[in-house]
């Protein structure tokens, strides 16, 4: 992807979040209503499938960018543990507190799998 594609993407995101807070408030307060009349019920359901609609979109971007900072973080690993390997010794340190963590999050992406 390229960087102003990043851009959009970003700021569209922005404005998802920006349109999502005053839906979800919405759609908090008429839910705790205890008796709704048949447009605050229309209402609500036009929220919620907004909502619903969104949800896909939410989640595809959580994984892309999850996705790329898995591999930069990857990239990350490999290059501290190429240095730790030549003797570095604040490779090696880094590399003692990275381990655990990058046992982890490859074990949580072959779950993910």
């Amino acid at each position: 992807m390229q960087k102003p594609d990043l851009i959009k993407l970003q700021k569209s995101l922005t404005d998802l979040d920006k349109s999502l807070k005053p839906v979800y408030e919405t759609i908090k307060d008429m839910q705790a209503l205890k008796y709704r009349t048949p447009d605050e019920e229309k209402e609500l359901e036009k929220l919620l499938l907004l909502v619903k609609e969104a949800i896909p979109v939410i989640s595809t971007a959580a994984d892309f960018f999850g996705n790329r900072a898995f591999v930069a973080a990857v990239a990350y690993y490999n290059s501290v543990k190429q240095h730790a390997e030549k003797g570095d010794l604040q490779a090696q340190k880094i590399l003692i507190e990275l381990a655990p963590l990058y046992e982890q999050a490859l074990l949580s992406q072959i779950d993910k799998n």
